[in-house]
């Protein structure tokens, strides 16, 4: 296990990445203050050191005309999936400047070189003190979750009031049908053609049926097209199905409860009002590491309240030798058995207990 520390993180990233770049200054490199920089002033100024996020490489190469001796980290979020959108601007940056790294929640080995964020000691106390460069709404919000928690729960009192008097287990991110057809819809505009055959022959089965059984959809693992596949996609594609699959059946237990982007959106993640809930961590869909955006949210906000339900485990390089397809046959395993409870008006105990029981099986021990 390394440890990562930066006194000041600098970085220039658009608006939506900002509690990012702030959880992983806060929890991961032991942070004091961070600075956010726009277009206008980060070209003014010559810093030493630099995030500069996936996004916005092609607009740094732009407004950055001198090479000169600057250590720049590049965060991939979304692991691999942001290296092969963004390589050409990666490699014409590393050509002009000298230092360059690559941080990726990937467990791989598809890039070289790169430092795992899995490997990074989770800071057991916060370190970041200021943070510059954003509105004071956003430092309240990161330094005071109690009043936008708060703010939050009234504003959306009809649907949060369940929460507050209901024991429930909770997942917060993509899962239902939409979400799953969304996610298939991205993978069907991948790179690799193979990956392209298969998500769309995914596609195709839904279109003609939403209900297609667990034996059908690992299935496609033993087709040919999935063994061609890029490591990175075969294990996205694992991930997602499995969490599509888990999270479907969950939806039929009156203890369990699913937010996503298409319900009212009130936050019930960044919260710490919500003393009932326990949230659902099934790790990385674009990575196997431990330590991504999620986590250190849950580690934050519900560190003794978290199921963690890992369908990749973090120790594993699952493009090596069959590593990959023994998960596959013990995922399957887990969400048979788990289709054999139907205690639906069980309580959230009961259900975490039995859920418990079927990880410890076919999941922590193999």
């Amino acid at each position: 296990m390394s440890q990562i520390f930066f006194e000041k993180m600098n970085v220039f990233g658009p608006v939506n990445k900002i509690y990012n770049y702030c959880y992983i200054a806060d929890y991961l490199f032991n942070t004091s203050e961070i600075n956010f920089f726009n277009e206008n002033n980060v070209k003014k100024k010559k810093l030493t050191l630099l995030f500069v996020d996936p996004t916005f490489i092609e607009k740094y190469l732009r407004i950055s005309h001198e090479s000169y001796d600057q250590k720049i980290f590049i965060m991939l979020w979304n692991g691999i999936f942001d290296f092969k959108r963004n390589e050409k601007n990666i490699n014409q940056l590393m050509n002009r400047f000298k230092d360059v790294k690559i941080i990726s929640i990937e467990n791989s080995k598809e890039i070289k070189g790169k430092i795992i964020s899995n490997n990074i000691k989770i800071q057991s106390i916060p370190s970041l003190k200021k943070i510059n460069g954003v509105s004071l709404i956003k430092k309240i919000k990161y330094f005071y979750p109690t009043f936008s928690s708060l703010f939050n729960f009234f504003r959306y009192i009809k649907h949060s009031i369940f929460h507050l008097r209901k024991n429930r287990l909770v997942f917060v991110g993509t899962g239902d049908t939409q979400d799953f057809i969304g996610s298939l819809k991205f993978l069907s505009q991948s790179f690799n053609k193979y990956s392209k055959i298969i998500a769309n022959q995914i596609l195709d089965k839904l279109a003609n049926n939403r209900n297609i059984d667990l034996n059908t959809y690992f299935d496609f693992f033993k087709n040919e097209n999935f063994k061609k596949m890029d490591d990175h996609e075969k294990n996205f594609l694992v991930h997602l199905i499995s969490r599509y699959l888990i999270v479907k059946y969950l939806l039929k237990f009156d203890s369990f409860f699913h937010q996503n982007k298409s319900k009212v959106r009130f936050d019930i993640l960044h919260c710490n009002i919500f003393k009932k809930i326990v949230q659902i961590d099934f790790g990385a869909i674009s990575g196997n590491s431990k330590n991504y955006t999620r986590s250190l949210i849950l580690n934050r906000f519900y560190k003794n309240s978290t199921l963690k339900i890992i369908l990749l485990k973090n120790s594993i390089i699952y493009d090596e030798n069959d590593a990959l397809l023994l998960r596959i046959d013990c995922l399957k395993k887990f969400i048979e058995n788990l289709y054999k409870f139907n205690e639906f008006d069980c309580s959230q105990n009961s259900l975490i207990n039995h859920i418990l029981k079927l990880k410890t099986k076919y999941l922590d021990n193999n």
